[in-house]
């Protein structure tokens, strides 16, 4: 039954897809008929009918013409809005914009009713619904224009990062650049399969009002209890009451250029250092740690030009690995994330046991085509290795903070880690690490002008 109803939904959706300008659109429309469900599974569709003065029966609604189905099919839903979603993050909006910018084509809403009929005729639960949410998000971020890297991170790479984290229960689990929530929803997951009383908190923050809603349907619809996602720029900590968390989750947005240098020097983020005005990496990192509690710990995807760039990050960076907060270094492959080209590394901050030595690895270079969906890839072949902090030749390697500064505290995972068989790169490698450098030189070029301006001026 699941696969066939799937099926239905999915046939259903494209249809869909013909009245949309955007794919984005039709995907919303599919997110919001999951949640709706998933909402109905906890309530009484009839009492919620009498309770606010229509007649919502299901068999009744899906028998009407289509003018009258549409008038109660929408009265149902802003009776779930009023009573499961706050403003901004219902599901009324999606369906009353569709509708109206199609100027309520017959043929849309025969639409609407078709799945409407699919979804609430069957008897399903609330993980199935959760796990067709998943597939459509991966679906719209392999779409054309769908997200880029901080609309929604591989959940392999979220399991890599909760699983080394290990949120405790009675934590604040906290991410300042939440997307659709993967990384608070598999916290929560990963409590659950250890304690069936989870008792965490879950903070989202987000710039995209869109990705605020997606990430708020999307804790909804996984049954996190405690959560509150909210719209805003982390990066302007002026604006919001200062919080401390037990574990940040992170993949910021690569190398931001327009940004609020100026708010957020004022924040008090910049203890360590400040970053340079043509590129946020560094801000972010700083807002990550300005975050964490006494016992925090954190996982932040970054481009691998963090490790090692010089001016100012080289100074905030010596300054973060002298205080002991870097626990680990993770390299990853390039390509992992869609969007982007550059090779990308994971970087682990732990205040709870600050250490003299920073555990570096190196994932294997070689992605299988399932990189996306697959919850484990090649990164479960080193989760123990750097859960245990187990040096291995070729892959790992634990190193002092001493010998960190004689290399002038450059983090590359390379400098530390020598694969043991040599490799042959090709064509198509070499394009690819010439691409990674061309563009961090533009950066660093852009840096330079910035300060030569600033000079001539």
């Amino acid at each position: 039954m699941a696969e066939t109803l799937y099926k239905r939904f999915a046939d259903a959706i494209a249809v869909v897809e013909s009245y949309s300008y955007e794919q984005r659109e039709s995907k919303e429309i599919a997110l919001a008929f999951l949640v709706l469900r998933y909402a109905c599974i906890n309530v009484d569709v009839v009492e919620v009918g009498s309770k606010f003065g229509f007649n919502i029966a299901s068999s009744s609604l899906v028998s009407q013409r289509e003018e009258d189905f549409f008038s109660d099919f929408m009265s149902l839903v802003r009776a779930v809005d009023s009573i499961f979603f706050i403003q901004d993050n219902g599901v009324s909006d999606v369906f009353e914009a569709f509708v109206e910018k199609n100027r309520r084509a017959k043929e849309v809403i025969v639409s609407i009713k078709k799945i409407y009929e699919i979804l609430f005729f069957e008897t399903v639960d609330g993980k199935y619904l959760a796990g067709i949410f998943e597939s459509v998000l991966l679906e719209l971020y392999n779409s054309k224009g769908g997200g880029g890297p901080e609309f929604y991170t591989p959940r392999n790479l979220v399991d890599f990062a909760v699983e080394l984290v290990n949120p405790e229960n009675n934590e604040k689990i906290y991410d300042p650049v939440c997307g659709t929530g993967g990384f608070l929803v598999r916290a929560n997951d990963y409590l659950h399969q250890r304690n069936s009383n989870v008792c965490a908190e879950f903070i989202g923050r987000d710039k995209s009002l869109f990705s605020v809603k997606i990430s708020f349907w999307n804790l909804y619809i996984h049954g996190v209890d405690n959560f509150s996602v909210y719209t805003g720029d982390s990066l302007s900590w002026a604006q919001y009451e200062p919080r401390k968390y037990d574990v940040v989750l992170a993949n910021p947005p690569f190398s931001v250029k327009d940004w609020n240098w100026n708010l957020f020097a004022s924040s008090g983020m910049d203890f360590y250092g400040a970053p340079p005005r043509a590129n946020a990496d560094y801000a972010f990192l700083l807002h990550v740690i300005f975050s964490l509690s006494d016992i925090g710990r954190a996982a932040v995807i970054v481009p691998s030009g963090v490790l090692f760039r010089g001016g100012a990050e080289k100074e905030i960076r010596r300054n973060i690995v002298n205080d002991g907060l870097i626990e680990m270094v993770v390299s990853l492959p390039a390509g992992l994330i869609k969007g982007t080209s550059v090779s990308l590394c994971m970087i682990f901050f732990n205040k709870r046991a600050r250490s003299e030595s920073v555990f570096f690895a190196r994932a294997p270079e070689k992605l299988s085509k399932d990189q996306f969906a697959s919850p484990a890839f090649e990164l479960s072949n080193i989760l123990d290795i750097c859960r245990e902090k187990r040096a291995v030749k070729g892959c790992s390697e634990s190193v002092s903070i001493s010998d960190i500064e004689r290399k002038e505290f450059d983090l590359s995972v390379s400098r530390y880690v020598v694969s043991g068989v040599a490799e042959v790169r090709g064509v198509a490698e070499v394009a690819e690490e010439y691409i990674k450098l061309e563009a961090e030189l533009r950066g660093l070029q852009d840096e330079l002008k910035y300060y030569l301006d600033r000079v001539l001026d």
